[in-house]
């Protein structure tokens, strides 16, 4: 499945900049073949995963807190349609409250939520 990060660096008060190539690595042991883009402000993440479901990738997966995974949510349709219907989204938590993580009970260590997004079941969320 073509995959792609969407990576908001300044998450966990900019941890998530500092550790990228640790996180990335990690990411690779289960998912062996993505890009990523990061996010540069306030609506970014939503252009990007537009633009990458526009351009054939079929899995993205968020990296950020509860205000990027929104963004990228808002990413997946135009003018109210979705972009790509059958297109599968996944995070990994890296935010402060992290609720959505707890409403669909993901775990919340990197590990755990890597494989989440690398193995888990696809279902459908409203």
């Amino acid at each position: 499945m073509k995959t792609k990060l969407i990576v908001n660096p300044r998450s966990a008060e900019g941890e998530t900049a500092k550790q990228w190539y640790a996180i990335e690595e990690k990411i690779e042991e289960h998912i062996p073949a993505f890009s990523s883009e990061f996010t540069t402000g306030k609506g970014s993440a939503t252009t990007l995963v537009s633009r990458a479901l526009e351009d054939g990738f079929e899995k993205i997966i968020a990296i950020g807190g509860d205000g990027t995974l929104s963004e990228c949510v808002n990413g997946f349709f135009k003018n109210l349609k979705p972009i790509n219907k059958d297109a599968v989204f996944s995070f990994i938590m890296r935010g402060r409250g992290n609720d959505f993580r707890k409403t669909v009970l993901v775990p919340d260590t990197i590990e755990g939520a890597i494989q989440a997004a690398a193995y888990g079941n696809i279902r459908p969320i409203d």
